[in-house]
């Protein structure tokens, strides 16, 4: 198959996992077109803003780190896009769209009083996304036992994947790690090193990777925590290197991922190195320039927005400009856009009379959405493992690598978990 039409097909495929209602509504399927907002230029246009319609605003929350030591806001500006081009095109089945965000600062407490916010804000349906790896320690449980819905659109861990008020759409970061671990020990890389942020979710996410990697007959040989905000990251890419991996894992959140590659690539300039697409979009690690040859990148979603002409993605890019974060565009922006997009059908499913939180929830629980012809449900299947590793929606991610300025697949990895007690 050629490089285009791979591309093309993993557009298709990722989409229809995760990118629902694109024609569930005759408004969410207007094409992007007829505007001339100065500045976006060859990014594509929208139309301009239509009248407010004039049913009931529906109200959605979303956590995300705007401040702190590493800065996590990405999905929750594609979700904010979202519910800015949905209020453009009508809103949803006429019912405008608001989100309520709240910053915690990569900080527990501030995320626990984000979900109590959240919870008494009664206008609150449901959460979408947000991108902060506190939230599946702290907000996912408190949410859980409100029975507040929380959909997951880049999942960081099993808070985020289990209890009645959980909905995952694809695995996110976990699958992410997960496809990298399978794939790089069955294709001759069996000795891994790990570098993740210093924080008890990324001790976690290094301790459900490196059981990946042994489920695929391969080693971690040296697990590293660089504290956020490292200025000089060679002495941590002398420790990774010091014990001749052949590849390293950069995991959670390292502060500065150029860098960090920039680091290793002194000292190294052939090892492998893999990351996830999620966290560090492919325009950020263009920066590298020539270094970023040989990187490796895990995705869960479509094919990356910097080379794609799929409408959504169009839409959003010019939303986020028109909402100055430009710099959000990335696999991190359209993930928050999908589970905007995800919401969106759901809604689309329910009467008028029925959108309240608790309905909202029940639905959910049952619904399975149907998405170009591929059921999606949204829920995890009876038997799942604890912690829903084994049962999610779409357990599958590529593999690509940097090949000049273009990123080429190298495989779509299925079935990434290793069974319950592997």
């Amino acid at each position: 198959m050629r490089n285009k039409d791979r591309r093309r097909s993993k557009h298709a495929i990722a989409l229809a996992a995760a990118s629902t209602l694109i024609c569930l509504l005759a408004a969410a399927c207007s094409s992007a077109d007829g505007d001339s907002t100065a500045g976006e230029g060859a990014l594509g246009t929208i139309p301009p803003d239509s009248p407010s319609p004039a049913k009931s605003t529906l109200t959605f929350g979303s956590i995300s780190a705007d401040t702190g030591p590493v800065i996590l806001s990405s999905i929750a500006d594609g979700t904010e896009a979202w519910a800015r081009y949905v209020n453009t095109h009508g809103g949803i089945g006429g019912h405008p769209v608001k989100i309520v965000r709240c910053d915690d600062g990569l900080d527990a407490t501030k995320n626990q009083d984000c979900a109590r916010r959240l919870i008494q804000d009664t206008s609150v349906l449901a959460v979408i996304g947000g991108e902060t790896v506190v939230t599946p320690l702290v907000a996912a449980p408190l949410l859980n036992q409100a029975g507040l819905s929380y959909l997951s659109t880049e999942t960081t861990g099993e808070g985020e994947m289990k209890g009645p008020a959980m909905f995952a759409i694809t695995g996110g970061a976990i699958t992410q790690f997960a496809a990298l671990a399978k794939h790089f020990p069955a294709n001759g890389a069996k000795k891994v090193a790990l570098v993740n942020a210093a924080s008890t979710s990324s001790s976690k996410a290094a301790a459900r990777t490196t059981e990946e990697v042994k489920a695929a007959g391969g080693s971690v040989v040296a697990t590293v925590f660089a504290k956020p905000g490292t200025p000089d990251y060679s002495p941590v890419a002398t420790q990774l290197l010091s014990a001749n991996p052949d590849v390293i894992f950069t995991g959670v959140t390292p502060t500065d991922l150029p860098a960090l590659v920039r680091a290793i690539r002194q000292q190294n300039p052939t090892v492998k190195i893999a990351t996830l697409a999620s966290q560090w979009p492919a325009t950020t690690v263009k920066t590298l320039g020539d270094t970023k040859d040989g990187l490796y990148m895990a995705t869960d979603w479509a094919a990356f927005p910097d080379d794609s002409a799929d409408p959504d993605i169009t839409a959003m890019r010019v939303m986020l400009h028109r909402m100055g974060r430009q710099a959000s565009f990335g696999q991190g922006s359209m993930s928050g856009w999908l589970g905007g997009r995800a919401m969106e059908a759901a809604i689309a499913g329910m009467k008028d009379d029925k959108i309240t939180r608790a309905g909202l929830t029940a639905h959910l629980r049952a619904a399975t959405l149907t998405v170009k012809g591929v059921p999606v449900p949204l829920t995890l299947p009876k038997g799942s493992a604890p912690g829903g590793y084994d049962g999610l929606a779409n357990p599958s991610a590529y593999i690509n690598q940097w090949k000049g300025d273009d990123l080429k697949q190298v495989a779509l990895v299925r079935d990434v978990f290793a069974p319950a007690g592997g």
